[in-house]
């Protein structure tokens, strides 16, 4: 019976502080893939959720992106067989839903493109863009190629630490809708006036 005991307490200890030791010192950790909307992303949101019956909030500041990572300690799970020490650490990985309208660059610069007549774009012309913060007029100088970024600040995506905005960036694509007669006799007029 000695023998026997003993041998059973020497594969108990080796189980449990030594092949389990690191499990014993805290309990396991959980991930959680959390999915927000766009919009979320950007103004940034509290979200509720369960896991394991318990139930977690997390503050997520303006700006978050996807694949950021956040750690919530001591959320994850007890430890199966001792209750005395500290649980394990929750970590989220965020999934921001894809906008087909605005593309976000490293530099928290957001792009978009629109389309217009090529003959508006050089004679100047103003356009309504929808953006981020909503609907806003900018001006498009008269002399503009085809194909110019315009450069608005502080209109981009939120830096999700300071809060610093980058720059809308909006592409001017040139349109070449059917023309008349008239216009195209008067666009070999002034082709023929330029290259005398």
């Amino acid at each position: 019976m000695g023998g026997m005991d003993g041998n059973f307490g020497d594969l108990f200890n080796q189980f449990f502080n030594g092949q389990q030791g690191r499990q014993q010192t805290r309990g396991a950790d959980i991930k959680v893939d959390m999915h927000i909307s766009f919009k979320e992303a950007f103004t940034g949101c509290s979200k509720r959720f369960q896991i394991n019956g318990r139930e977690h909030t997390i503050n997520l500041n303006p700006g978050v992106r996807s694949g950021q990572r956040f750690k919530m300690a001591g959320k994850g799970s007890q430890h199966p067989f001792n209750t005395q020490i500290p649980p394990g650490d929750l970590f989220v990985t965020i999934h921001v839903e894809l906008n087909a309208e605005f593309i976000i660059d490293q530099n928290n610069d957001v792009w978009l493109e629109y389309s217009l007549p090529w003959y508006e774009i050089m004679a100047g012309t103003k356009l309504t863009i929808n953006t981020l913060d909503g609907a806003i007029s900018i001006n498009v100088l008269k002399g503009t190629n085809p194909g110019k970024v315009l450069r608005i600040k502080e209109k981009g995506w939120p830096n999700y630490n300071s809060g610093k905005r980058g720059s809308l960036m909006v592409k001017l694509n040139p349109s070449y809708p059917e023309l008349n007669e008239d216009q195209l006799e008067y666009i070999v007029k002034v082709s023929n006036n330029k290259n005398e």
